[in-house]
């Protein structure tokens, strides 16, 4: 997630990934972008919602086990260390976000560096850029349209680089990035 100005309009964006037992070593599950114009967006909002956005779907759709992987190292170790944030308007997001996490099998909280999480940053800029919100659950959709191919660029290299580092454990199962 980001916000332009920090504060200013924001986007998140997420996805959930299946890895391994498929052609091709993984297939995006599900999609999205969410929009935030209210000119007090930060960054730090905007990234926990898209964590919280991308739990939600896992359990809507109950996609469990999970890695979770996440370009903001700060909301990862929150999570990953059960630690709150210090910011008191930040804290009913971590503890929404903490609730679903608890009732999902998360096999762990990984930290991916932005460069490498191009995915949920190409998805967080569509939704600022048209200041629209906007999800697609990608089981049910056959096929692919141009809003779609910098998401289905971007998902190989991500994934394949987050598989790579993580060889030896096993990621079989989903990956929220």
């Amino acid at each position: 997630g980001g916000s332009r100005g920090n504060p200013g309009p924001g986007g998140c964006g997420a996805a959930v990934v299946r890895i391994g037992n498929v052609r091709g070593g993984h297939e995006i599950c599900w999609a999205v972008g969410m929009s935030y114009a209210a000119a007090s967006t930060t960054n730090n909002v905007v990234e926990n919602m898209g964590l919280l956005t991308g739990l939600k779907a896992c359990l809507r759709f109950g996609w469990t086990p999970l890695h979770v992987v996440g370009d903001s190292n700060l909301i990862i170790h929150q999570q990953k260390t059960r630690t709150p944030p210090r910011a008191k308007h930040l804290r009913p997001l971590y503890w929404q976000s903490r609730r679903v996490a608890d009732k999902l099998a998360v096999i762990s909280w990984q930290h991916h560096p932005r460069a490498h999480n191009s995915k949920a940053d190409a998805l967080a800029n569509m939704a600022m850029d048209s200041r629209r919100s906007f999800q697609r659950n990608l089981n049910r959709v056959c096929g692919s349209d141009s809003i779609w191919d910098d998401v289905y660029n971007y998902a190989s290299g991500d994934v394949s680089h987050w598989m790579e580092q993580n060889s030896d454990e096993n990621s079989s199962g989903l990956a929220a990035f």
